[in-house]
């Protein structure tokens, strides 16, 4: 993974994130999308460097953010871990397994962040998880 590509699609994925997926609200419920940067860099890459790129990404959305430093960059990063973990250990890729396993990671994410903030002391309503 080139730094400068990585750094780029970062980029690109935060202004999307921002200026788009976060204004619209469903429910109570926002869509995120640098978590999703984080699941497709493990199913396309190794676990390794899907670690890399969700830190990276975790770690620029913290910028933007006002909850405590690094604590998306920890989460983006398990889950780019985790996601590339799994793939290994699917036999036969399908576009049914891919999905599940997206499906997986999202709500993985998503109860693995609420979880490691109310570690660093912030309060999480579970309502709106």
């Amino acid at each position: 993974m080139v730094p400068a590509r990585l750094a780029l699609v970062v980029l690109v994925t935060l202004l999307l994130q921002v200026t788009f997926v976060s204004p619209l609200a469903v429910g109570v419920g926002v869509g995120n999308i640098v978590l999703l940067f984080a699941i497709c860099a493990g199913l396309e890459t190794d676990p390794e460097r899907g670690a890399i790129a969700g830190f990276a990404a975790g770690l620029a959305f913290d910028l933007l953010l006002d909850t405590p430093a690094g604590l998306s960059a920890l989460t983006l990063a398990l889950v780019g871990y985790g996601v590339g973990m799994a793939k290994d250990y699917v036999l036969r890729s399908s576009w049914i397994i891919t999905t599940g396993l997206v499906i997986l990671a999202s709500a993985a994410g998503t109860l693995l962040y609420a979880a490691v903030a109310v570690v660093f002391g912030v309060t999480v309503d579970a309502g709106e998880l």
